[in-house]
């Protein structure tokens, strides 16, 4: 599975989520910008690292988002909760839907907090290391 198939599956399985109107591949600045509508699935650039280059194994270290805007009958609660149950609804489609290609390599840890800069703007994520087991494509190497 290359890096944008990967994407892909986070963005397909977010907005095949009743209440997710949006996805984005981005960064955290993009928030602010005026261009997404709510409930918002974001997935952040991520890092990784291969573990065993011979067998093709990578894991990559994954931050995943839920926004949602604060109604005006809303509480603190009423948001980091609704936030907190779709993100987990997505991650559990993504990796059941996703066996044995795409695993689950930690606990998942979450972070609530109300967006920077943005008081309507409430916020999950989920971050946790995923591993994915590739097959090794066959390149041509020529010595001189």
């Amino acid at each position: 599975m290359t890096l944008q198939e990967l994407v892909a599956k986070f963005k397909e399985t977010a907005l095949a989520h009743e209440q997710i109107t949006a996805f984005h591949f981005g960064y955290l600045s993009d928030i602010n910008t005026g261009l997404h509508t709510y409930p918002l699935a974001m997935l952040t650039p991520f890092k990784g690292e291969i573990d065993k280059v011979y067998m093709a194994d990578e894991r990559f270290k994954m931050e995943f988002y839920v926004f949602d805007k604060k109604q005006i009958d809303d509480d603190e609660q009423a948001v980091y909760s609704r936030v907190h149950i779709w993100g987990r609804q997505i991650l559990q489609e993504l990796f059941t839907k996703n066996l044995p290609d795409l695993l689950l390599d930690s606990v998942i840890q979450t972070d609530y907090a109300g967006y920077q800069h943005n008081d309507e703007l409430w916020a999950v994520k989920l971050s946790f290391s995923i591993g994915i087991c590739n097959e090794l494509s066959e390149a041509v190497f020529t010595y001189n």
